[in-house]
Parts: C-alpha cells; sequence; structure tokens
C-alpha cells in the first residue's frame, strides 16, 4: 500500500508540475563559453623566457658574429604562455549559466 501511495504521489508530482525548458541565453544552448582566465587563447600571457617572442639570442662562441638567434624552447616558438588552468589550454569551460546543459529550467 505504501509503495502505491508514494508512486502515485511521485507520478502526480511531475504530471502536475509545469516548467519549461529555454534555450541557454549565456551560451545558446551549446554548454560551453569561451574561457574568462585566458580569453579563450588556452594560455596565459607571453613566455617569459622569451618576452612572447618566440626567439631567443644568446652568444655564440663558434661564430664570427658571436651572436645566434634560435627558437625558444620553452614555449617552442610560439611565443605563448603557460597554459590556463582554467580551461586547461582548450580555450572554452562549461557555462556557468546553465552548468552545461545548454537550457535553463523556469
Amino acid at each position: 500500500m505504501r509503495k502505491i501511495f508514494f508512486i502515485s504521489t511521485m507520478f502526480l508530482f511531475f504530471v502536475g508540475t509545469s516548467f519549461s525548458l529555454d534555450e541557454c541565453s549565456s551560451c545558446r544552448g551549446t554548454g560551453i563559453q569561451q574561457c574568462i582566465s585566458c580569453s579563450g587563447r588556452g594560455y596565459s600571457g607571453s613566455c617569459v623566457t622569451c618576452s612572447g617572442t618566440g626567439t631567443i639570442t644568446r652568444e655564440c662562441y663558434s661564430c664570427p658574429s658571436g651572436v645566434i638567434t634560435e627558437r625558444c624552447s620553452f614555449c617552442r616558438g610560439t611565443g605563448q604562455g603557460s597554459q590556463c588552468l582554467m580551461c586547461r589550454g582548450t580555450g572554452i569551460v562549461k557555462c556557468s549559466f546553465c552548468n552545461g546543459r545548454g537550457y535553463t529550467k523556469y
């Protein structure tokens, strides 16, 4: 008897409850947003080793000019800083408004 009462109560609750699912206005139904920490770049700032240039200049002891320019090994020549911790380098995160569902319940 208790099971029947519980099941019928739950049925009435779900059927009798009216709500609508609307597309999330923040992510437009995708469930994802651009990362606010890195502005969607996937990295934070410029490389500290090469100052964002992608190259480093060092002294060369074997050549006449005394200077050699080479690709930065830290950023692999991109000039980008370290990977963003919030989006893990993807540039996108789960929508904070709809919690990644893509819709809001009203």
